[in-house]
């Protein structure tokens, strides 16, 4: 009776630790082998109207000015392509993932990486992945370097501990645009534009 109560008790706690990863299932975030892709639903709307709203907030997140350069005099080019009612692909370079000051030092570390973003459209829902191949790092010491994903691990695959901030930063960069373009298209019209 005890080994049944057990049993029961130890499935019931797996259940519930594999739906709570499930619930966290579209948020994105970095492993070494580079960027998951998630799938965000919308239920009460067809492919075409998630597509229509997908090319608005793409239009209005990704600008840049006038003549390319961002704030900090960094080219920023953006390339976009749109398969009518299908998929948007948009490439943006130097996307700044986070900033880091060092305390009492004169300098500011960051990661930043260029990264392709697809979406891809179906009745109810889309598909946001995002593809980088390297990030690079920056210090005034040390200055721009290019590195692979497993740069931010260890060997044994956990975050490694000078850059985990940097990690969890970063990980909040590129679920901020997942998160802003989920909002845009789950956001109801309301009368008179109000």
């Amino acid at each position: 009776m005890k080994i049944k109560k057990l049993l029961l008790l130890v499935g019931l706690i797996s259940i519930s630790v594999f739906s709570q990863k499930k619930e966290k299932s579209n948020e994105v975030f970095i492993s070494r082998e580079g960027i998951n892709e998630v799938v965000n639903l919308i239920p009460n709307l067809n492919k075409i109207e998630i597509y229509n709203k997908a090319v608005e907030w793409v239009k209005l997140y990704y600008t840049s000015s006038s003549d390319g350069l961002t704030e900090s005099g960094i080219r920023d080019e953006i390339i976009d392509k749109y398969i009518e009612g299908e998929k948007i692909i948009i490439s943006k370079n130097n996307l700044i993932l986070n900033r880091k000051r060092a305390n009492r030092a004169l300098f500011t570390d960051y990661l930043k990486m260029n990264y392709t973003l697809y979406l891809n459209f179906k009745d109810g829902k889309y598909k946001f992945t995002l593809i980088a191949k390297k990030i690079w790092s920056y210090n005034s010491t040390t200055g721009e370097s290019s590195h692979s994903f497993n740069y931010l691990y260890t060997k044994k695959g956990k975050p490694n501990f000078m850059m985990k901030k940097s990690l969890i930063e970063a990980n909040q960069t590129l679920n901020n645009i997942n998160l802003s373009l989920l909002k845009y298209i789950s956001k109801e019209k309301t009368k008179e534009g109000w």
